[in-house]
């Protein structure tokens, strides 16, 4: 579904569906490669294929969701055609907080290249913590379906930098939330870029944070805890309230 035309930046964005999976995965684990900093900070740390493979597991259940959105590049004019298998801009990849990890997970972690599970300890560390404060159950199975939505993994390649698709992949999503009937929107925010588009628009709230200094829940290489001299201070957990939700475009 087309979301919207962006003529100033010649950005289109639309929702993902199965014909993008491809193109979006080429894109978004190219650029979670390169911008996320506790993968890339672990030891050893997370590879490009370890992010291909992670990535690859969620795309077809967020396809078929229809929740996900993406920027495509209008300037080779080839954005517009649906049967486009390139020229993504980058992804703010979403789905339902009802959805279990994927069978694969297990296996993805004995034979990652990289190192994945501080990353993930210190999101499960977080969501933990929201979920207490929100009352949301623990398993999967027992949660609402349609009600909290998860802003999963924001990617964004270097091409696209200086026009406002962060941003806009951001604003999308949350109005794409709105549409379907969800309640609340949360994001997982382990760099300062991505923090700092949630709190410049949405005003979320921060419902639980990892220092990445000092987390001690389970060990970590001595380049994640200097990861704030680096200018990523923690991982935030940001939830935000869609019933009242107004964005903040200033």
């Amino acid at each position: 579904m087309d979301l919207e035309t962006d003529e100033e930046n010649l950005v289109l964005y639309r929702t993902m569906g199965v014909e993008d999976v491809p193109a979006v995965l080429d894109a978004v684990a190219g650029a979670f490669h390169e911008g996320e900093p506790v993968s890339a900070a672990s030891r050893p740390a997370c590879t490009l294929q370890d992010w291909r493979s992670f990535t690859e597991m969620f795309l077809p259940r967020m396809a078929a969701e229809g929740l996900t959105v993406v920027a495509f590049d209008k300037t080779t004019g080839k954005a517009a055609q649906r049967d486009v298998t390139s020229d993504v801009l980058g992804a703010l990849l979403n789905e339902d907080f009802m959805n279990p990890d994927p069978p694969g997970m297990e296996r993805f972690l004995e034979t990652a290249e990289g190192n994945w599970r501080p990353l993930l300890a210190m999101i499960e560390d977080v969501e933990d913590t929201m979920m207490k404060i929100h009352d949301i159950p623990l398993k999967p199975e027992e949660r609402a379906a349609g009600k909290y939505f998860h802003l999963w993994m924001l990617g964004v390649t270097s091409s696209a930098r200086g026009r406002r698709v962060g941003s806009k992949l951001l604003r999308h999503s949350l109005l794409v939330a709105k549409q379907h009937g969800f309640k609340m929107a949360f994001a997982e925010c382990t760099g300062a870029i991505s923090t700092h588009i949630l709190k410049k628009h949405c005003s979320p709230r921060l419902d639980a944070c990892v220092d990445y200094a000092s987390w001690h829940k389970m060990p970590t290489s001595e380049e994640v805890k200097n990861l704030p001299a680096a200018g990523h201070a923690g991982m935030s957990l940001l939830s935000i309230d869609l019933v009242d939700f107004m964005w903040n475009d200033s």
